[in-house]
């Protein structure tokens, strides 16, 4: 077809032959499509024909499952996505590569080569500052010129090196070459978080957000710094940070503290991302891990943490729960108790105990509506959030399942559980009513209830020893036998 020279033929080919590839075997796909990048082919035009029927997600499965199974292709390819999509465009095609990859047990070492932040060969220095700074007759010069010694070390560098950028960047259009600076804010940034000093990645972060805010900056410069944190927010990015922090680190409450402070810093699109981590991760460690800095970076964001609840992936929304009852933001309310409408008992329970949490008034309410919930755990669990919380109007309310008990129709699971609450939250009001289930004697259900008597009576001895003489009514009880 080629040969011929028929374009339109060519092009028809090429789509059809596109259409088929999803249906060939993985082998021989791969062997097409590294026949077509490869030394012997380089048939670029070809291969974007072949490819201009699918979406960006099932180009990135066909390509990442061949560099998977062809390592060496992975050139060819970066190459390729660089010429039909220029650098810009070819980033977001990238990072799903890298991640496809990872997804299919691929070595970190395999994926290098898209990762978002590759380190300069020679970082900047001294001499690059205060060449870029001389050239523009800057105030600034004198200042760390003095100090410039310390600028030998590259580790020391990190200390001074963001104030003196953010300096720059602030000048706008003044600084003819923003660009290279712009360039090494990122890569500043990169070695931040690769040293692991994410409060200062998160101060970085801060300062030129602002600074883009303000408008000054050129177009060019602006989209790159915005490019730029929407590659440190990507989800395979994150991951990267979350796997680093959590080993680097055996104090984990604070380098959580510090992860927080960087994602919050990062945005909506970063939290959102470190969601769909804590949704794919598989180990536990990692999962409370990620928990602690959700509850952190999210604590002013629980509006975006709320819109997960009612997720049907339903260990996500349990863990997102968690997350909220632990906010200590009283806007949560409103979403865990949505989360008690959610089709899954587990993240029920969760959404009781986070209630129990919050122990506001309000919570209270939803906990005392629970105890008459359709499912017997649920109500169960109230139950055991309502003594955790304590109070009077627990107690009041837990006594109340003790006076129906001596109902027609008891519900002996919650009754059971109420008496065990009343008894180890002290609660000398309970005696009288402890007194009169275990004198009580039922033929329906015998065996249950003599459990419950049984239950009662050891009670009564535990509050007796407690409270010396609650059985004279001196403690508010009265004196019953229960023989």
């Amino acid at each position: 077809v080629s040969e011929r020279g028929d374009g339109k033929d060519l092009e028809a080919f090429l789509r059809h032959l596109g259409e088929t590839l999803l249906f060939l075997d993985s082998g021989v796909r791969d062997q097409l499509l590294a026949y077509l990048l490869g030394p012997r082919g380089r048939k670029f035009e070809w291969f974007a024909g072949l490819l201009t029927s699918f979406t960006e997600r099932e180009l990135i499965d066909l390509l990442g499952g061949m560099i998977f199974n062809l390592p060496e292709m992975m050139d060819p390819v970066r190459d390729f996505l660089s010429r039909m999509y220029g650098e810009a465009g070819s980033r977001s095609l990238m990072r799903g590569l890298r991640d496809k990859i990872l997804d299919l047990g691929a070595p970190s070492e395999l994926a290098e080569g898209f990762l978002p932040f590759e380190p300069l060969e020679r970082p900047p220095g001294r001499e690059d500052l205060l060449e870029v700074m001389r050239e523009r007759r800057l105030p600034e010069v004198e200042g760390p010129e003095r100090g410039m010694d310390r600028f030998d070390l590259w580790r020391e560098a990190l200390e001074e090196f963001p104030p003196l950028l953010l300096s720059l960047l602030e000048k706008g259009e003044i600084v003819e070459n923003m660009e290279m600076v712009a360039g090494w804010v990122r890569q500043i940034l990169a070695c931040l978080v690769d040293e692991g000093e994410l409060e200062k990645a998160a101060d970085l972060v801060g300062g030129f957000q602002d600074i883009v805010f303000l408008g000054n900056l050129p177009p060019k410069v602006e989209a790159f710094l915005e490019e730029t944190l929407s590659e440190l927010s990507s989800v395979g990015s994150l991951k990267t940070l979350v796997n680093s922090s959590f080993y680097r680190s055996e104090d984990k409450g604070a380098v959580a503290e510090r992860l927080a402070c960087l994602v919050a810093r990062l945005g909506e699109g970063a939290l959102r991302n470190l969601v769909e981590i804590l949704a794919k991760e598989e180990k536990v460690g990692i999962r409370k891990f990620i928990c602690e800095v959700l509850m952190r970076a999210g604590s002013g964001n629980v509006h975006l943490l709320g819109s997960y609840v009612m997720d049907e992936r339903w260990y996500l929304a349990r863990n997102i729960v968690y997350v909220l009852g632990r906010t200590g933001n009283s806007n949560s309310l409103a979403y865990l108790k949505m989360a008690m409408k959610h089709p899954h008992p587990k993240v029920r329970r969760e959404a009781l105990v986070a209630l129990g949490q919050v122990g506001s008034p309000e919570a209270l309410e939803e906990l005392v509506k629970a105890i008459r919930h359709e499912d017997p755990s649920t109500r169960v669990q109230a139950v055991r959030c309502l003594e955790r919380i304590g109070g009077e109007v627990a107690e009041e309310v837990l006594l109340g399942i003790l006076e129906r008990g001596l109902g027609k129709r008891p519900d002996e699971v919650l009754l059971e559980e109420a008496v065990s609450a009343l008894v180890r939250m002290r609660c000398h009001k309970a005696y009288p009513a402890l007194a009169a289930l275990a004198s009580q004697r039922r033929i329906v259900g015998r065996k249950k209830w003599e459990r419950i008597a049984v239950l009662a009576r050891e009670g009564m001895m535990e509050l007796e020893t407690a409270f010396p003489r609650v059985g004279d009514g001196e403690v508010g009880g009265r004196r019953a036998d229960a023989e």
